[in-house]
């Protein structure tokens, strides 16, 4: 009886493909969710920044700051809520935003000034 000789390089072809589409894979999620972070991050410091009462004051186009980081968090994916017209409504959203990314200090300011 003869040994039967096996050609392992269509298998070594194969697993090496399948690591390639795996690392490619893995490099395109890991460029979203880089995006992704860093939007939230934006948005988190942008809630984050300054004093809870400057959200009250409005730009040089009438906007409130507050509509504008609601907006950031918004597109971050942090709020399910879009910045309206309501300061009310925008101001919870707000807050909620604070409560869910364990920033609940900016909850105590709010109530403090």
């Amino acid at each position: 009886m003869t040994p039967k000789t096996i050609d392992t390089s269509v298998h070594f072809q194969n697993t090496a493909s399948s690591y390639i589409n795996q690392a490619t894979f893995c490099n395109s999620t890991s460029t979203r969710l880089e995006a992704t972070m860093g939007s939230r991050a934006t948005a988190l410091a942008a809630l984050l920044e300054g004093a809870p009462s400057d959200w009250l004051t409005r730009n040089s186009t009438g906007e409130r700051l507050l509509s504008k980081i609601l907006a950031q968090c918004y597109e971050a994916g942090l709020s399910a809520t879009p910045a309206g017209a309501d300061d009310v409504t925008n101001l919870h959203a707000i807050l909620d935003v604070a409560l869910q990314e364990g920033c609940g200090e900016v909850v105590v300011d709010w109530v403090v000034e």
